[in-house]
């Protein structure tokens, strides 16, 4: 109950951090619907949920699988994890 009410005031400090830059906004919206536009903003995100439903419970195999070629890859030396 404790940690709940951390959370809960924290709560207007991160909506503040979120919408104080446009392009925050824009990655916390595309990260809801990443469909939506899947060719610029939630691209990352996008080619990461097709490569966890192709791979399935126990994947591909390395290098194996259907976007491991470089021209699927917008921007090669981004990780997905530090967007």
């Amino acid at each position: 109950m404790q940690l709940f009410g951390i959370g809960l005031s924290l709560l207007p400090i991160a909506i503040g951090i979120v919408l104080a830059k446009s392009y925050r906004l824009q990655r916390f919206t595309a990260y809801l619907d990443p469909w939506n536009d899947s060719q610029d903003s939630s691209y990352q995100l996008v080619q990461s949920l097709l490569a966890f439903g192709h791979g399935r419970l126990t994947g591909t195999g390395f290098g194996r699988g259907k976007r491991s070629c470089c021209t699927y890859l917008k921007h090669i030396r981004i990780l997905f994890f530090q967007q």
